[in-house]
């Protein structure tokens, strides 16, 4: 027994040592070393990187391009850099940008709901399930959440890919915490041989980190030479001055952090009798043919600790207090090793957002802002058009000779300007003529009503979704919005929820591993040692899942559903309330009851809810002598006039005591006293 619990405090410490929240993960690296050679991890990194860039480049993927034409048209930059001639018109509708902004307010205008599925048998694990989904509903339903995957919905259809990266940031929220960074999907290179958008099935994924030299130093002090030398290779031109090594530093430096996968021979490897080799999970920075660090990947437990168990279940500290004072050793005691650790292997902390998947590649085949840009061109150039021809087809001046003007009188008429008088020779009528203007034929209007049509059906944003009245007839603008709400539901689903589910994955394996007794208490409150204790010795298997079970659009379906049947009448209060996504409906409905006292008086709502009085205080204002209800077990006075004896209030074991009127639960107590009131206000 003591030797279990030497091994425990041994563990504590260099868990806390690993793990110390003051500090970052790279100054704490030092139980994660790996023993792969450098020159060879170099090269290694070098090869996947180029042929990553080679391949996204190619003639048939050509992505750079592709991405800025998508960007250049969902921000109406069509013009941008476009030498334009006097006779071409600068009209500008941008619908593709339009169309995207309806569809991301819908995706984003409910978060999701997250919560933590656990074995509905365990009572221990509801409860932990129960603190676990409060936990992930206030990160994931925070506006910071939301504005992120806001951003994440608008880079996919613009990049055919979206990425957040989720790590430990000491700062945060004082304690450190998780933290998600949405990432420029420039900045990104995912493994190129990869058929998915699924961090698991890419062998690497390199993300090229922008800091200044001093804070590349701060993170590898042992390499600032290194650093400042590479710096001055890139920023110096030959014979120009050379800056001290502090100018030098504070400039700008990207580097590529590499996380990959490592298989290598073991060291018993045989190629015919034991052909085994080690996998690995690390991370690597490269500083030119340089490795400026490596290490395993740091966001996991390897190490583990000892958890003493009784029929395979963690023995809490008051259990283990009784065996050690009984001195016996029970039947099926053991100790087994655990690890901290959620995922089932280390995982690279990376969430891609995608939608149009084809097995293909990691980057989505296409995306709707590419389906629609030459819709939109199209669109472009016939507008442009039409707006030429209204604003420069204004029509001509004719006059005869027998008008007596000469052409230089002609020159100095301006015909637009109302306080004009003409005085012409003949008759008027046959001496000048206007010629009406040549006006778009209607066969354009259609042409672009068209192309607008087709650009918002492709986005699934219709007039109905739109607010816009496109019919008088509600069934058709009924089955329009839902055709476009089911469209808009499968988006998300492979979007939001995709995203909102891998981030609580994140947030419940870091907590996992890196929380402290510190961190449980602020989260949960007087339940952070049980949760500490759950989380941190399950012997087998947490049993917790996460799992999204409703959808963003499907709150929009039922908030709109709840407002109709209201207006029918069909509805109760709280039902239409957590359907509108109120907060706190309970309180509300009962707010509302009280409210619509059938008495027809305000008093009672008045002290409830103004006052703030409990059923209690109001019972004996209304009728004196009525004895309160303790919250433990004691004596109450009651007036004389009303009781001979004094009533003792029992105790939960103890009821005979109890005067007959007084019998019964505290609800009751408060029911009854509610019906007196309503009684005296007059209501039935």
């Amino acid at each position: 027994m003591d030797n279990t619990a030497t091994q425990t405090d041994a563990h504590k410490d260099t868990r806390e040592a690993r793990f110390d929240t003051t500090a970052g993960v790279v100054s704490k690296m030092w139980p994660l070393g790996i023993s792969i050679d450098d020159d060879k991890l170099v090269k290694y990194i070098k090869h996947l990187e180029d042929e990553g860039k080679k391949h996204y480049d190619s003639d048939e993927i050509n992505l750079t391009k592709r991405r800025k034409l998508n960007e250049k048209y969902l921000f109406g930059r069509q013009l941008r850099g476009k030498k334009l001639k006097k006779w071409q018109s600068s009209y500008i509708d941008n619908i593709i940008g339009e169309a995207e902004g309806m569809l991301k307010s819908i995706a984003v205008s409910k978060m999701p709901d997250i919560i933590a599925k656990v074995d509905p048998e365990d009572e221990d694990k509801q409860k932990v399930g129960k603190l676990l989904t409060q936990a992930f509903d206030d990160e994931i339903k925070a506006r910071e959440t939301k504005k992120k995957l806001g951003i994440m919905f608008k880079h996919q259809p613009t990049y055919f890919i979206a990425a957040m990266k989720w790590r430990w940031d000491v700062h945060r929220n004082k304690l450190g915490d998780i933290a998600y960074d949405v990432i420029p999907p420039e900045q990104v290179l995912p493994d190129h041989t990869a058929t998915s958008g699924n961090p698991d099935e890419m062998m690497y994924i390199i993300h090229y980190v922008t800091k200044t030299g001093k804070e590349w130093s701060m993170l590898f002090p042992n390499k600032e030479a290194d650093i400042i030398e590479y710096i001055r290779t890139l920023a110096v031109v030959e014979g120009s001055p050379v800056p001290d090594d502090e100018i030098l530093l504070s400039q700008k430096l990207t580097i590529p952090e590499v996380w990959f996968d490592w298989f290598d021979k073991a060291e018993d490897f045989d190629a015919e009798k034991n052909p085994k080799f080690n996998f690995m999970s690390g991370v690597a920075w490269r500083l030119g043919d340089k490795l400026l660090g490596k290490t395993r990947n740091p966001n996991w437990d390897y190490e583990g600790h000892d958890v003493a168990t009784l029929d395979g279940r963690a023995i809490s500290p008051e259990e283990m207090q009784q065996i050690i004072l009984s001195g016996i050793e029970p039947d099926n005691f053991e100790i087994r090793k655990v690890f901290n650790n959620y995922f089932d292997f280390p995982k690279k902390p990376f969430i891609f957002m995608t939608y149009e998947q084809f097995m293909k590649g990691v980057m989505d085949e296409t995306s709707r802002i590419e389906q629609t840009v030459k819709l939109q061109q199209s669109y472009d150039d016939v507008e442009q058009t039409v707006d030429y021809s209204i604003k420069h087809n204004k029509g001509k001046n004719v006059f005869g000779k027998q008008a007596g003007l000469k052409k230089k009188d002609i020159s100095k008429l301006d015909m637009e300007n109302p306080n004009q008088d003409l005085i012409v020779g003949g008759d008027p009528n046959k001496t000048h003529k206007f010629i009406q203007p040549n006006m778009p034929p209607a066969e354009m209007f259609i042409h672009i009503r068209d192309r607008r049509d087709r650009i918002f059906a492709k986005h699934g944003t219709h007039g109905a979704v739109r607010g816009e009245v496109t019919s008088r007839v509600a069934t058709n603008t009924q089955i329009s919005r839902e055709g476009d709400f089911t469209k808009a539901d499968d988006i998300v689903d492979e979007t939001i929820l995709h995203v909102a589910t891998e981030m609580a994955r994140a947030k419940l394996h870091m907590m996992k591993l890196r929380y402290t007794p510190e961190h449980w208490k602020k989260l949960v409150g007087n339940a952070a040692e049980f949760l500490e204790f759950r989380l941190d010795n399950d012997v087998i298997d947490d049993g917790v899942e996460v799992e999204v079970y409703a959808s963003t659009v499907d709150k929009l379906k039922a908030e709109r559903n709840a407002k109709e049947l209201a207006q029918l009448q069909l509805i109760d209060p709280l039902t239409y309330y957590e359907d509108v996504g109120l907060p706190d409906p309970k309180k509300r409905t009962e707010r509302l009851l009280d409210f619509n006292d059938p008495s027809g008086e305000l008093s009672l709502y008045r002290k409830r809810h103004v006052e703030g009085k409990s059923i209690e205080q109001i019972a004996q204002e209304v009728v004196p002598g009525v004895p309160a209800i303790p919250e433990q077990g004691g004596t109450v006075p009651v007036n004389p006039g009303q009781l001979t004896t004094q009533a003792t209030v029992p105790s939960p074991q103890d009821t005979s005591q109890v005067p007959g009127g007084i019998i019964g639960s505290a609800r009751n107590f408060a029911g009854n006293a509610v019906n007196a009131i309503r009684g005296m206000f007059g209501g039935g």
